[in-house]
């Protein structure tokens, strides 16, 4: 597998596309609305070499890039927890090819550079203005780390302040809040080694941490700082204990930690999570991960500090057959009449929506 090197980044530059096996604008935020109802969201849109990538059924695509994304939208509240799957054969021609990023896939996705610092962000459930309040985050010190089994490119604006809408039952409604965003890629594949617990933080006090631990045989862990006065730093002086706080999937019957102790001693930094909503699982073609929103509470050199998060677990092996699991969707739809009227109108969204979501 061959690994692409360290270059410096060059910013803006490097928020666009590259010549890589996978790469992915990742987002994701905590939100409320006026009337003080709260959401969570996550979107990621993948860019892949399907001849490389090694993922189920893409290799046989006749195409150079392919394009999909995974979202979420989760309303706290109500604990009603809706994720989807989209596939996009080809996007706008006018996606990559000016001077600031733009990037468009039919009517659902949608994220531009407006001017310095500022962004306009879309999917099928969303319109929000981002403004960046501080500078990019370099993972790991410089915006790029060898896992071992691969190397990846990595930076995240880790404090967009949001203003927008959002879709919710009673159609749009303003809506605020705060937003991360996560800029990666490599030219490594899907591997063996790809099992990792990853975390985003945004605490009360301007503190914001990028922490995960990745890996099954040889396990890596980092953490990525920007302290409250704006300074950065980076080190590998992190612990994570889970506290036995287990959800299992009655999908999947895959057993997820979804309480964590997170300890870096040379910050004198202590975090607790807690998921905001347990049932956050995503599977996808032979992958399964929770992802979901974290309340955090914290000691910071000696002091009690909040904030709030997100959690991505990969790698928690499935107590369920595939198999099984597709059938019985694929069931759902049969005998759903109401169902298969509104797949079969929407054509290519027949399987995918519904066989790949949860």
């Amino acid at each position: 597998m061959a690994k692409i090197g360290f270059k410096p980044l060059v910013l803006p530059k490097d928020e666009s596309s590259h010549n890589a096996v996978i790469e992915w604008w990742y987002f994701n935020g905590h939100l409320k609305t006026e009337s003080d109802k709260e959401f969570i969201f996550m979107h990621c849109l993948f860019k892949t070499d399907p001849k490389k990538v090694d993922l189920p059924f893409l290799d046989k695509l006749p195409i150079p890039d392919f394009y999909f994304a995974h979202s979420l939208l989760t309303d706290v509240d109500d604990k009603v927890f809706k994720p989807s799957i989209s596939l996009y054969p080809e996007l706008d021609k006018k996606s990559f090819c000016g001077k600031r990023l733009f990037i468009k896939a039919g009517e659902e996705f949608l994220f531009e550079n407006i001017r310095d610092n500022e962004y306009h962000f879309k999917n099928q459930d969303l319109d929000l203005n981002l403004v960046l309040k501080k500078k990019p985050l370099l993972v790991d010190g410089k915006g790029w780390i060898d896992l071992g089994v691969k190397d990846t490119y990595y930076f995240s604006f880790s404090d967009l302040e949001a203003r927008g809408k959002i879709r919710t039952e009673n159609g749009f409604e303003s809506v605020s809040g705060k937003v991360w965003m996560d800029r990666q890629w490599s030219n490594g594949g899907y591997h063996p080694e790809d099992k990792w617990t990853w975390f985003s933080m945004q605490f009360e006090n301007g503190l914001d941490l990028l922490c995960f631990e990745y890996g099954d045989k040889q396990k890596i862990r980092s953490a990525t700082i920007c302290m409250p006065d704006g300074k950065q730093m980076a080190t590998r002086n992190i612990s994570f204990k889970p506290l036995n706080n287990i959800w299992k999937s009655p999908e999947t019957k895959a057993e997820y930690e979804v309480e964590w102790i997170i300890n870096i001693p040379e910050l004198d930094l202590k975090i607790k999570t807690k998921p905001k909503n347990f049932n956050q699982e995503i599977v996808f073609g032979n992958i399964n991960y929770w992802e979901g929103g974290l309340k955090l509470e914290a000691e910071f050199g000696g002091k009690k500090i909040k904030g709030v998060g997100f959690m991505e677990l990969l790698g928690v092996p499935m107590g369920e057959s595939l198999a099984k699991i597709y059938l019985e969707r694929g069931r759902e739809i049969v005998n759903n009449p109401e169902l298969m009227k509104k797949y079969f109108k929407a054509g290519k969204e027949l399987i995918f929506s519904r066989i790949f979501r949860p």
